[in-house]
């Protein structure tokens, strides 16, 4: 998440901060910083192939305004606030309502929140997660999603850590 939206490492370091003097923290630490490796899979949505981050933080199914120019749908008026992470929050620039995608060759819909951020980012929240009642399997790598009484298999990854490693040091953008 930290290479994708911006200003969502200083947030989480300003948190891990206020937990710096406790016994028991929840998070594994290498050389003195967090490591996390967020799960992707596969997404093609209208024909434009990406990698979905799998999100099981995340209420809400996002994708940014730099990948939502490139579709065919029409924004339709949204309420929802997002927090990315902390305290502060940021209203959705709109929604697109029964988005049609693949996860890997898996056929599915999501309403869709609207970030204004210029990256190219899909991120699938527990909100769609519960919709499909997917099943997340990190030891076979593969996300389950139930179709009545079948199962359809979409493959997922873990980040390379080399790749994500690269990204850690770049500059933090505030919005």
């Amino acid at each position: 998440m930290m290479k994708y939206i911006p200003g969502y490492e200083k947030k989480l370091y300003e948190t891990m901060k206020k937990f710096g003097e406790q016994d028991e923290i929840n998070y594994i630490e290498e050389d003195g910083r967090p490591r996390f490796i967020p799960i992707t899979c596969e997404a093609n949505i209208q024909g434009i192939e990406t990698n979905a981050i799998i999100d099981t933080g995340a209420a809400v199914t996002v994708i940014t305004r730099g990948l939502a120019d490139q579709l065919p749908y029409e924004l339709k008026p949204s309420r929802t606030k997002l927090t990315p992470f902390g305290k502060e929050k940021y209203a959705s620039i709109g929604a697109i309502e029964d988005m049609e995608f693949f996860v890997g060759n898996t056929k599915t819909t999501a309403t869709v929140e609207v970030v204004d951020l210029p990256q190219q980012l899909f991120l699938l929240g527990t909100d769609w997660i519960h919709s499909e009642k997917g099943i997340i399997n990190l030891e076979q790598e593969e996300l389950q999603l139930k179709r009545g009484t079948d199962c359809e298999v979409v493959p997922i990854r873990f980040m390379e850590e080399e790749m994500y490693e690269e990204d850690y040091d770049e500059p933090i953008y505030n919005y």
